[in-house]
């Protein structure tokens, strides 16, 4: 072997060993950080909405049902699975949820990270401090986002999974081999399995690439479009198989294939257009903004890119990014994938900053880095407001705001007086947390009856048919959710408002919970 050689691998695994060991610490000091901020919760009763969605569906899959097949779901699978099995592993509670939660996403900060340091890399004649700059800079961003919701979520799967998609694309285009181009693939096939439309999304996208190339005459790029396909196909294929064997791949392709598009139509179920198009005031701004971050990103790539296959990717997932979001264009929504923006608006720091040069330079990216992480650090969400504890065994310790920790023990402790272990409930229209801290299983195969959601009538048919077998003597309404996008409840569900109006009275009401218990067939009340 040549000397040279062998001296230039020896330099090449110290630099892996020191950048692994640079990603090590960054994952260490980011879950440092996220665990405390992880069992509490500030945003109140929203972590009860979608939390409780991803909690109750894991658990019901950590206690053997199967998603689909016996939990009605129209999002992919892949994240609730995960979680489920982990619950099947460590044991359930909340607390477990949330400590999962920060390690996914000190992973994903991580991801940040080296995707931004990546790309600067990639862009022509980069100096030495453009890739760390912009991976402090991706990092710091992403942060904002991050410590304001601490927990499981599919989104924040989907931006982890694509960021690692981003990654093994770029080793790609460097070293030309296939196995990095598979690697993306397999990991784009796993954002499909944890968000449809966006796995859609991303092969229209690699389709147009693919024949820009072509149309181009480029030849460099090491991204094989079959062989990236290939990739994508695998996870895809392996689910197929686990749902085939499960008995639960012809609910699967009902639900979470199919009713996007029977629940919304063809152009909302591809996230063609907004359901309710809001163009007006903070509307518009949640619109116009991802069109010009977009147009920001593309330009900076256009002007700083080499061979530009994984860069025009990245422009791609951005892309993807924000059409699956352009239905729900609202903080709430876009927050859990702004990681997956991060990196992409860091580039333009460096870009910017080669407008100057000499001290002055240096001065503005120290000014800009440090404000970054200032405002990250005077921010609320690194110092939560005081905190009550849970008082539910399910909790694990989780803390609440005390007004809302107050509502939820009243709540919870009433439910388990009024009914034993094992007797089923049902919450409606939607807080299917309320089933996991009580305890108290859910006879239906529904966990919300929503608009869009689960208000066709053979579910609401099948839901209500469940509760008279199951003799459900409790019913948790959520008051304020009578009224939902424009929608009354008795509108949307008129099957189900007629028969708790039928079946139910009003016993008791704890803040917005009115509990519901079943009543003589001559006595009336709407919930």
């Amino acid at each position: 072997m040549n000397p040279s050689n062998l001296k230039k691998s020896g330099t090449g695994t110290e630099n892996a060993a020191g950048g692994l060991a640079g990603y090590g610490l960054i994952f260490v000091l980011t879950l440092a950080v996220l665990l405390p901020l992880g069992m509490s919760t500030p945003e109140g009763y929203h972590a009860f909405y979608d939390e409780g969605s991803a909690v109750y569906a894991s658990h019901r899959i950590a206690q053997g049902d199967h998603l689909y097949k016996d939990v009605w779901y129209f999002k992919g699978p892949l994240s609730y699975y995960g979680l489920g099995w982990i619950f099947a592993i460590f044991g359930e509670s909340l607390a477990v949820a949330r400590i999962v939660g920060a390690a996914l996403l000190s992973i994903l900060m991580v991801l940040v990270f080296a995707c931004a340091r990546r790309l600067a890399m990639l862009r022509e004649n980069p100096n030495k401090w453009e890739a760390p700059l912009a991976g402090l800079t991706a990092w710091g961003l992403a942060a904002m986002a991050v410590v304001q919701r601490v927990s499981w979520h599919n989104s924040w799967c989907v931006s982890l999974f694509c960021l690692a998609a981003m990654c093994c694309a770029i080793q790609a285009e460097q070293t030309g081999r296939g196995s990095w181009t598979a690697a993306s693939g397999f990991l784009g096939g796993a954002a499909f399995l944890t968000k449809q439309v966006f796995g859609v999304w991303l092969l229209v996208g690699l389709a147009a690439l693919w024949a820009m190339d072509k149309a181009g005459k480029n030849s460099g790029s090491g991204l094989s479009p079959f062989i990236w396909l290939g990739g994508w196909i695998a996870p895809l294929a392996g689910w197929i198989i686990y749902s085939a064997f499960a008995g639960s791949l012809p609910d699967f392709f009902n639900l979470a294939i199919l009713y996007p598009f029977k629940a919304r139509g063809v152009v909302q179920g591809l996230a063609l257009a907004p359901p309710q198009p809001d163009f007006s005031g903070i509307g518009l701004a949640f619109y116009g903004a991802p069109v010009l971050l977009l147009v920001c990103i593309l330009l900076s790539f256009g002007k700083g890119r080499k061979n530009g296959g994984a860069l025009r990717l990245y422009a791609l997932l951005a892309l993807c990014l924000f059409g699956t979001l352009f239905p729900r264009a609202d903080l709430g929504h876009l927050r859990p994938l702004i990681p997956l923006a991060a990196p992409g608006i860091a580039l333009l720091l460096p870009e910017l900053l080669r407008k100057f040069s000499g001290p002055f330079k240096a001065m503005l990216a120290a000014a800009f880095t440090l404000t970054l992480f200032g405002l990250l650090l005077a921010g609320p969400s690194l110092r939560p407001a005081p905190q009550s504890p849970l008082d539910s065994d399910m909790a694990g310790g989780v803390t609440a705001d005390p007004a809302a920790a107050r509502e939820i023990n009243a709540l919870i402790a009433e439910i388990q007086s009024r009914t034993h272990p094992g007797e089923p409930i049902f919450v409606a229209p939607w807080a299917p947390l309320v089933y996991y801290l009580a305890e108290r299983p859910n006879p239906a195969k529904s966990r919300i009856i929503w608009p869009g959601q689960w208000n066709q009538p053979p579910y609401i048919d099948e839901t209500v048919v469940l509760l008279k077998k199951s003799g459900v003597n409790i019913v948790v309404w959520v008051k304020g959710q009578e009224k939902i996008s424009g929608r009354n409840f008795e509108d949307y569900a008129p099957i189900m408002a007629r028969y708790l109006d039928e079946n139910f009275v009003p016993v008791k009401q704890i803040g917005r919970f009115r509990i519901l218990k079943k009543a003589p067939e001559t006595l009336n009340s709407t919930p």
